[in-house]
């Protein structure tokens, strides 16, 4: 039997639309498990039966606070699940207290999740084809919100005191630099134009390692990163440099220094794609949720979260 997945609200959401619509998108993207199905909003099939879905995702975005809750009671054969890409911070407006006993499951960029979402995952590699190209930009960092609960800002500011060679894109910067649509092929040059890339979060919430990371990472700057997650978990040894290994800004920018003037300790930072490649857009997620939704083992006892907003 298919199990059918619905999206109660955030279709048109990327983290929604990137992986597919109904049963075609398991079987496409090669879902060990792939009797699933997703309907991407109630009103595709007004009169289905809400009752009919085996999973209700509700999507914890900045336009949460518009959405309704179903006018229904869950069924025991059902399962809702708290989803969002969001850290805690940002979702702080949507008042997720007023959810007692409401989420069965969650599906989130947390590790410890029903249902791990990750922004990025590095895998293993088939074949050895990576070179160190020579360059000459030394960091860049793009950034859209110049204030921020993790106060990267506050931090990032005394680094350039002692490593002015920074380039900072977008409306923080002052050297009028920018590039559009930031997630665009050529803005990915830039960045891989450069030996490093800041990728420093706008908040410090366990798990949450954003795209910042894996695009550096992918395309060829090494990132710098700054968080509030154990970075080892989720890439190799020397693929990143991370700023709180660091007793200050000036003891990092001397590191970046010594890398920037010794190409041999600069190279070390790219071994590790010769065994390795960075998957920006993992189909992990739904594969997982569909594995979860069929697994009889998952599915024998119910589970409801008695407070969401403080596990989250």
């Amino acid at each position: 039997k298919i199990k059918s997945i619905l999206f109660w609200n955030g279709p048109r959401r990327s983290e929604m639309t990137i992986f597919g619509t109904g049963h075609d998108a398991f079987v496409q993207q090669e879902c060990p498990i792939s009797d699933c199905e997703i309907v991407n909003s109630p009103h595709q099939y007004p009169y289905r039966p809400l009752s009919s879905f085996d999973a209700v995702i509700f999507n914890f975005n900045d336009e949460f606070w518009l959405t309704k809750r179903p006018h229904f009671q869950r069924q025991p054969h059902q399962r809702f699940i708290f989803f969002t890409i969001e850290p805690p911070p940002s979702n702080e407006p949507m008042n997720v207290t007023g959810y007692t006993n409401y989420f069965n499951w969650t599906m989130t960029y947390r590790l410890d999740s029903d249902v791990p979402f990750p922004y990025g995952r590095i895998r293993p590699k088939r074949s050895e084809d990576n070179l160190v190209s020579k360059k000459t930009k030394k960091i860049a960092w793009f950034v859209s919100k110049c204030w921020t609960q993790s106060r990267r800002e506050n931090f990032f500011r005394q680094l350039f005191e002692f490593y002015p060679s920074i380039d900072v894109y977008g409306e923080c910067g002052i050297k009028g630099l920018d590039c559009q649509p930031w997630k665009s092929l050529d803005c990915d040059k830039i960045i891989g134009d450069y030996k490093f890339y800041i990728a420093a979060e706008n908040s410090f919430c366990p798990d949450y390692v954003t795209e910042k990371f894996y695009r550096a990472l992918q395309v060829g700057a090494v990132p710098i990163v700054y968080g509030g997650s154990d970075y080892s978990a989720y890439a190799p040894p020397y693929s990143f440099i991370h700023a709180a290994d660091f007793q200050s800004p000036k003891d990092l920018a001397d590191y970046l220094i010594l890398l920037d003037q010794n190409p041999k300790l600069y190279a070390r930072y790219f071994e590790w794609k010769k065994d390795w490649i960075v998957d920006r857009e993992p189909f992990d997620g739904w594969c997982s949720l569909c594995e979860k939704l069929n697994d009889p083992d998952a599915n024998q006892t119910s589970k409801s979260y008695r407070d969401i907003a403080k596990w989250w």
